[in-house]
């Protein structure tokens, strides 16, 4: 598996999209995308959202096929949130949430971890919002610009064994 995990501080926890595979970055939501670099085009968007919904999406070119074609992809991800507060509720006690995820490296189309020395892009992003279409920050752990899907200038995980 690739364990990822997001701790974030939070003073309203907010995501009403409690469906996986919708629209979860309209609400607060951290995002891991992440592309082999040995393959041509082919990406992966993963999305974890305070309410326990998940999104997972298989890209075949820059933001194709459509999200919503996209989305079919499913990943066996094991995944769990944690709330310090709660969500979607306006009691002014909230602190924070995290999420933590094994992504299978099936997922990606292997059978066993990459190889020493391989390179992947990658890129994580937090959507704090503060309801529906009021993004109050948007952070990256490496600024493409305004392309989330932009991976070219993305970071890089180098693995090791």
């Amino acid at each position: 598996n690739l364990y990822v995990a997001f701790q974030t501080k939070d003073d309203q926890i907010v995501n009403r999209h409690t469906a996986d595979d919708t629209t979860l970055w309209e609400g607060d939501v951290v995002e891991l995308f992440i592309k082999p670099v040995a393959r041509e085009d082919t990406y992966y968007e993963f999305q974890w959202a305070p309410n326990n919904a998940r999104f997972d999406a298989r890209f075949t070119g820059h933001r194709q096929p459509a999200w919503q074609t996209a989305a079919k992809f499913t990943a066996a991800i094991k995944h769990a949130v944690a709330i310090d507060g709660s969500v979607n509720d306006d009691t002014g006690d909230d602190r924070g949430w995290t999420v933590e995820a094994a992504i299978p490296w099936s997922a990606f189309g292997l059978s066993e971890a990459p190889k020493d020395g391989d390179i992947w892009f990658a890129n994580m992003y937090r959507i704090d919002s503060k309801g529906t279409h009021n993004m109050a920050f948007m952070g990256a752990w490496a600024p493409v610009g305004g392309d989330f899907h932009q991976l070219r200038d993305a970071g890089k995980f180098v693995f090791s064994r």
